[in-house]
C-alpha cells in the first residue's frame, strides 16, 4: 500500500511498490500538476496510479476511482485546500488541516497531531507500517507568482 500525508503546503509519499511479497523502491506516487501546480498523490494500485500521473502531465478531467479499483487521492490546489477522492467518486474537504491516505495514515495522523511535518510523519509510517516503505519523496507547494 501507501502512506501519503499533507501537512503546512507539503505532500509526502512513501515510495514502496508491492507485487505478491516482492516490494520495489523509488516508486513515484506524488506529482505536480503541469497547468496549474497542485500537487496530486495517490494511494492504490498501480494502474490507478498512472491514470493520475498521466492527468498530472496532460491535464484533462480527472480520473474516475473506479468501484472495482482499491485506492484514493488526494488533490492540494495551488492555495493548500485539500481534496480527496476515493472509490465513491465525491470529492471532499478533510475536517483538519492535515490529512493522510493510505495504510499507513493512522500512523501519519498521529505523528501530524503530536506536530511532526507530513514527510516526519510519512518516515514514521515507513518504521511501522508494512505497506510503507523508505525513501520519502515530499513535493512543497509553490508561491503565488512563481513559475
Amino acid at each position: 500500500m501507501t502512506t501519503i500525508a499533507v501537512k503546512d503546503g507539503i505532500v509526502a509519499a512513501d515510495s514502496g511498490l508491492s507485487h505478491g511479497d516482492l516490494i520495489y523502491s523509488g516508486y513515484a506516487k506524488i506529482w505536480r500538476k503541469k497547468d496549474d501546480g497542485s500537487i496530486v498523490g495517490v494511494a492504490g494500485d498501480a494502474g490507478l496510479s498512472a491514470k493520475f500521473q498521466k492527468w498530472a502531465a496532460e491535464g484533462g478531467e480527472r480520473p474516475v476511482i473506479g468501484n472495482s479499483e482499491e485506492g484514493s487521492a488526494v488533490i492540494v490546489s495551488s492555495d493548500g485546500k485539500i481534496l480527496v477522492v476515493d472509490s465513491h467518486n465525491e470529492p471532499f474537504r478533510p475536517p483538519t488541516a492535515f490529512y493522510a491516505l493510505g495504510s499507513g495514515f493512522e500512523l501519519a495522523m498521529g505523528a501530524m497531531a503530536a506536530g511532526a511535518s507530513a514527510q516526519r510523519a510519512v518516515e514514521i509510517a515507513c518504521k511501522y507500517d508494512q505497506g510503507s516503505s523508505k525513501p520519502v519523496k515530499a513535493l512543497r507547494l509553490e508561491a503565488k507568482g512563481k513559475p
